[in-house]
This record gives C-alpha cells, sequence and structure tokens, in this order.
C-alpha cells in the first residue's frame, strides 16, 4: 500500500538522489499508477516512471524531475 506524500517535492531531483522527497515522488507515481514501490532512491526505475509521466502530460520525456514536472505532478495531485 502507498501512502500519501506530505507534498509534492519541491526540490529538483534526479537519478543518484536518495531523500524523503524522493520517498515522496515515488509515492505519488504510484498513486497516479507510474510506480509500485517507494525506496527514497531515484534509481532506474524511478527515473522511468518519471519519463512515462512526463510523456503521458506532454512534457519533453527525459526522466529527470525538474521545474515543468513539478508543476505538471503538483496539477494532477490536487
Amino acid at each position: 500500500m502507498i501512502a500519501a506524500p506530505s507534498s509534492v517535492p519541491a526540490v529538483d531531483l534526479a537519478a543518484g538522489d536518495e531523500s524523503d522527497d524522493v520517498a515522496n515522488l515515488q509515492t505519488m507515481l504510484g498513486q497516479l499508477g507510474y510506480m509500485d514501490l517507494v525506496t527514497g532512491y531515484y534509481g532506474d526505475i524511478t527515473a522511468s516512471a518519471v519519463a512515462r509521466f512526463e510523456q503521458d502530460n506532454g512534457i519533453d520525456s527525459d526522466g529527470w524531475y525538474g521545474p515543468v514536472t513539478r508543476m505538471a505532478l503538483a496539477t494532477r495531485a490536487r
């Protein structure tokens, strides 16, 4: 079961990052059906989930969680 995140992560995140912000991102992506596991580590699985979310939302699909992806995720999370 994926718990509710506290908020949309407000920092840029990319492969190799490990933090509560990554866990929140993974949780939000999980609630939207993009991933199943919350680890707090931004590896290949998270990058792939972010890239799929970006592609589905008309964003340049690079797998990096930056300002444009953050805005789209915040909109979807409402």
